[in-house]
């Protein structure tokens, strides 16, 4: 089973991209939105008693990490996550003014002094489908540091009636 990071990687001999790889295919056996969402914020917990050891391991906070991104873009296409919300200590929400973009953040942890932060976007579309978007999907290494900057606030810039809905994203860090 794939319950925690350690699990994760010793399925594929730690190489971080391989255990990405398998985390994206892993078929999410929880079957409820309450379970699922139990189980994200057990990931988010074990993330943090991981990150609060002597001894840090690389591999299985990425692993961790990654499932618990598995399992938010899961829950955020749910729309049960609109009322139900998703809220852990770790975790960083905001909703853009007119209430159709969220972002849930929280600090991946990687490396001790350095904060690098996971954005996770939630959408509401016109026809009321929900998109949910990992921001690190695709990142090439020179985006990496704008990608994993804490962001503190969303904008709407478009006016009712703009056939494109775009929003200004403020960020801090590096």
């Amino acid at each position: 089973g794939a319950g925690s990071g350690i699990e994760v990687i010793s399925g594929t001999g730690n190489d971080p991209l391989k255990v990405r790889e398998f985390i994206q295919s892993y078929q999410i056996p929880e079957q409820s939105f309450t379970a699922k969402r139990a189980k994200f914020r057990n990931l988010l917990d074990q993330l943090k008693k991981e990150t609060e050891s002597d001894s840090l391991s690389y591999e299985t906070v990425d692993s961790l990490n990654y499932m618990a991104i598995h399992y938010l873009l899961d829950l955020l296409q749910d729309s049960k996550s609109i009322a139900g919300g998703i809220r852990h200590p770790m975790l960083h929400s905001i909703i853009s003014p007119d209430k159709r973009l969220r972002l849930y953040a929280w600090d991946e942890h990687i490396a001790p002094g350095q904060q690098s932060h996971i954005n996770v976007f939630q959408y509401r579309t016109d026809d009321n489908r929900l998109i949910a978007a990992f921001q690190g999907t695709g990142r090439t290494h020179d985006e990496t540091d704008f990608l994993t900057g804490r962001i503190e606030s969303l904008h709407p810039l478009f006016r009712n009636g703009d056939s494109v809905r775009l929003y200004l994203l403020c960020y801090t860090g590096s």
